[in-house]
């Protein structure tokens, strides 16, 4: 696999793809990086099960509501993704069928997978794992953000993105409205009806 050549130096993130705001189709500028998965300690895959919880605090960056999602994956496993503010987001997935990890699925929550939406203006978050207390179906269990474009129920390969360790997730950049530069722009006239300032 192609390594990423550079590197969010602050933030320790490598960067996959850089794209500009594009105002006349009303198109945030954004980052692509990765991202680890992070494994449940009840499950039994291997992988990260250490997570330092990502934080792009002080920085120009919010992980992209409209393109990122909070996946969890395997039988009957219960992720918590935590904004480190006052908003955990759940994601539960089951298995109906049987306690088999498949290959592909839809994402419908009684498939071994189960997806959902972010907060908006997320900018750190840290992911925990409710305990799984059916032994018959504590097989590989994990979760991770990521940029919904990449992630496609019926056609990703959960068993190679169990493999890989990371996924590519989207941050959206900008003007911070409480930053310095955000006031001069307001101050002089400076915005129009195209620029974008977000709340920090």
């Amino acid at each position: 696999p192609t390594v990423p050549s550079q590197i969010l130096n602050k933030l320790n993130l490598w960067v996959l793809n850089i794209s500009l705001p594009d105002f006349l189709c009303r198109r945030d500028g954004m980052i692509s990086v990765n991202l680890p998965i992070i494994y449940s300690p009840y499950g039994s895959c291997g992988g990260n099960r250490s997570f330092t919880p990502v934080s792009l605090n002080r920085s120009h960056f919010v992980f992209s509501e409209s393109r990122n999602v909070f996946t969890a994956v395997g039988c009957n496993v219960c992720a918590l993704l935590d904004d480190t503010k006052s908003a955990i987001i759940g994601c539960k997935s089951v298995c109906e069928k049987d306690d088999k990890f498949v290959r592909k699925m839809t994402c419908s929550g009684n498939d071994g997978c189960y997806h959902t939406t972010i907060t908006s203006d997320l900018q750190a978050f840290s992911i925990t794992f409710q305990p799984n207390t059916d032994s018959t179906k504590n097989k590989c269990e994990y979760a991770f953000l990521g940029d919904r474009s990449h992630f496609i129920p019926s056609t990703t390969n959960f068993n190679k993105l169990n493999e890989s360790g990371r996924f590519p997730a989207k941050l959206q950049w900008g003007i911070a409205k409480s930053s310095r530069a955000a006031l001069e722009i307001y101050k002089y006239g400076l915005i129009s009806g195209d620029s974008y300032c977000w709340n920090s």
